[in-house]
């Protein structure tokens, strides 16, 4: 198949369960770059380098900002690579230096050193988290455009992207539980968050190269020299397509909203619950497993009822399950996993089904074909900037609930904001995204 200067193969063909598991293996190394600074790294600012909150929320805000710029930059240039490398597949080449580069600029994230002017801690951490978040780009926008190399079947589609989305479960689990027990066994403080980047890293970067072994060449796109239409002609095409740009911002609402509650959940556990920070492992591990576990049901419901409808489902179910959280403020920690469990159910579906859903409309415009890569550039980017966005929102919250770091609890009207905030804030949030989504079902 041929289609703007591009030579693309084996559309419709099926990978075999061992591919299947290794290219889903790809995302259980991106999932520590999701997690990992989300979870901690505004509670590393706050808490170990003194860092003011609004600014705190900014280290998180700038980098997401960046990845929104380029990883539109990044999707096209694997689009149109026909560079030296070019034999072992379009998007591999990308993906490999990515891989080495986020898993050095990783580390160094996690390796700050406390500075008497905060300022220039920040600007270290900003500086660090850009290079990192770039590195992360060249390896992920190729590789979620890989399906849409493979095959042009909307259900072999889903069942691809589950299989990524099973693996990014398995990553946000390791990293997610692993993480807090790794920091609490290294004696806690700024060297224990060192080392543990460096002991998940080790394993995840490992995951990352899988994906490059599980895809053959057979079933990867090349291209040709020629770029006829360019960068912007690319960007003009993917603007264009209206129900990508709609289904982009529902998109873009819920992944803030998850964020938001992901940088608070230290803060939900140590200062609603009273809990140590060890116990987000708990609290982590209820989301995650609920989320895996969650994937077949809603690739089943997608099946049978469709995948908008089921959407509009999801969406729903994450607004219940957020608001049900408030409940948690008045019962036993030992009932909190339950309710977390169930905000994880719900989010295994806001994971799975809008990424098996912009692939479809891609393949639907006639002018996007062999422009899948920018497509996927500015998805990615979306998520990033619904990432940053969440980040930054979290950092808000805590500056107007008056939270200080330095207290050694906070006060009874801090703690009811987060929790105010991480139920019945999300839930709105999400039920802003439903009204868009119906919104584009009836145009």
């Amino acid at each position: 198949m041929s289609v703007n200067g591009e030579n693309v193969s084996n559309h419709g063909a099926v990978l075999s369960f061992p591919r299947l598991v290794g290219f889903g293996a790809g995302s259980t190394g991106t999932a520590a770059f999701v997690v990992l600074p989300q979870l901690f790294l505004l509670y590393i600012c706050t808490e170990l380098l003194g860092i003011p909150a609004l600014a705190a929320g900014f280290v998180l805000f700038v980098p997401k900002v960046w990845e929104f710029v380029i990883d539109p930059y990044i999707g096209r240039m694997s689009d149109s690579y026909a560079g030296r490398w070019s034999n072992w597949g379009r998007r591999k080449p990308f993906m490999l230096i990515g891989s080495i580069a986020f898993a050095i600029t990783f580390i160094v994230l996690f390796s700050p050193t406390p500075n008497d002017d905060w300022r220039v801690t920040f600007v270290f951490l900003v500086v660090a988290y850009v290079l990192c978040t770039t590195a992360f780009s060249l390896f992920a926008v190729p590789y979620i455009a890989i399906p849409a190399d493979i095959t042009e079947d909307p259900n072999e589609r889903t069942r691809i992207v589950s299989f990524r989305m099973g693996g990014s479960a398995v990553g946000i689990l390791f990293a997610g539980v692993l993480a807090p027990l790794l920091i609490n066994w290294f004696g806690g403080g700024l060297v224990a968050y060192r080392y543990m980047a460096i002991t998940i890293m080790a394993v995840l970067f490992i995951a990352m190269l899988m994906p490059l072994l599980a895809i053959p060449k057979s079933q990867t796109a090349t291209s040709d020299a020629s770029d006829p239409i360019g960068f912007w002609g690319a960007m003009k095409i993917v603007v264009q397509n209206s129900r990508f740009m709609q289904l982009m911002c529902v998109f873009v609402l819920q992944v803030g909203a998850v964020s938001a509650s992901t940088a608070l959940l230290p803060y939900l556990t140590v200062q609603v619950f009273g809990r140590p920070e060890v116990d987000m492992s708990i609290l982590f591990a209820a989301f995650i497993v609920a989320t895996l576990v969650s994937l077949p049901f809603w690739s089943f419901c997608a099946s049978r009822l469709g995948k908008y409808r089921t959407y509009e489902l999801v969406i729903l179910a994450c607004a219940l399950a957020f608001c049900s959280l408030y409940l948690t403020a008045s019962l036993p920690f030992g009932f909190v996993p339950i309710f977390v469990a169930l905000i994880g159910f719900a989010n295994g579906g806001a994971q799975l089904i809008p990424f098996s859903l912009f692939p479809d409309l891609i393949e639907r415009d006639p002018m996007a074909a062999g422009n899948e890569g920018i497509h996927t550039g500015v998805w990615i980017s979306s998520e990033k900037l619904g990432l940053a966005l969440g980040g930054t929102f979290s950092g808000v919250i805590l500056a107007l609930s008056g939270y200080e770091a330095a207290r050694a609890s906070p006060s009874e009207a801090t703690a009811h904001m987060i929790l105010l905030f991480n139920s019945f804030g999300i839930a709105g949030i999400n039920l802003v995204a439903l009204f868009m989504l119906r919104r584009i079902k009836r145009e």
